[in-house]
């Protein structure tokens, strides 16, 4: 009879440990697909910029910085200028039926976007480059500040 209530015993144990090491291996999963669409997300706003950038040039070159003053934003993925100013509390992006993030149509994400400009001050009189950081975070349960950030210098080639 002990034999059995001991061999019951580690059975249990075993079975407690194998549900525990799948609840951490899904947990786990869900993290690196959030960090996956996180960094989509942060590498797109730079993105963003960079065309904004691009655009000035291709419209003539002269004013490559218009639209890129310093500053904090929300963007998204089919703006054409920064207007958005980052409002501090940070809304959360949506997806649209298109699978778009977007502040505008959809349903809330768990993600939130902030793009910073900032004029490099060591460029002096010429301010031919800007750094550009983006940063997407999320809430989780279990994990606590999770956040991506990209960064990127774009300069002006023209």
């Amino acid at each position: 009879m002990l034999g059995v209530i001991f061999a019951i015993g580690i059975i249990t144990i075993g079975l407690i440990s194998i549900l525990g090491l799948i609840n951490y291996i899904i947990l786990v999963g869900r993290l690196s697909q959030d960090r996956f669409v996180a960094s989509n997300l942060a590498q797109e706003g730079i993105e963003i910029v960079r065309g904004i950038r691009d655009t000035n040039w291709i419209s003539g070159g002269a004013n490559w910085k218009n639209g890129l003053a310093d500053g904090e934003y929300e963007v998204q993925y089919n703006e054409t200028s920064l207007s958005a100013l980052w409002v501090g509390s940070g809304r959360k992006l949506k997806i649209d039926t298109n699978g778009f993030y977007n502040y505008s149509s959809g349903i809330d994400s768990k993600f939130t976007r902030k793009v910073e400009i900032k004029w490099d001050e060591d460029s002096g009189a010429t301010n031919d480059n800007i750094d550009v950081i983006s940063t997407v975070t999320w809430d989780m349960p279990g994990f606590s500040g999770t956040s991506v950030i990209v960064q990127d210098r774009l300069y002006n080639w023209w």
